[in-house]
């Protein structure tokens, strides 16, 4: 007799000025929520942040908005250093961690570009 198993749980967080539903979208025309539905059940989370500038081309002939990021980030050039300014991280990172809280348990986390950041800390 087989098994009947638990599917493993990932929270997915979409990539920079796209959305929760705009990644789940990439996931189903990719087939990927297809090929893993026997084993993953994925939550889409969409970031607190409206999108605060140009939405990329290829996202916006591709997906209908809204549109949201994670973070904005302002560069600045000091001589010959960079100098990085994060805006909204740490929201954003509150943000996730609640709604672990709230929607959790999770087995995994599938962070695309942008909040890979804050998911690999």
């Amino acid at each position: 007799m087989a098994t009947a198993h638990r599917k493993l749980r990932v929270l997915c967080l979409h990539s920079w000025r796209t959305s929760g539903d705009i990644f789940k979208a990439q996931f189903q025309r990719s087939k990927l929520d297809v090929a893993l539905d026997d084993l993953l059940e994925l939550v889409f989370l969409t970031a607190p942040h409206a999108a605060s500038g140009p939405i990329p081309d290829d996202v916006a002939g591709a997906f209908q908005g809204p549109y949201f990021e994670w973070f904005t980030t302002e560069k600045a050039q000091h001589g010959e250093e960079f100098i990085f300014t994060y805006h909204n991280m740490l929201e954003s990172e509150a943000f996730i961690i609640s709604a672990i809280r709230e929607l959790g348990p999770f087995d995994g986390i599938c962070g695309f570009s942008q909040v890979s950041a804050s998911t690999a800390r």
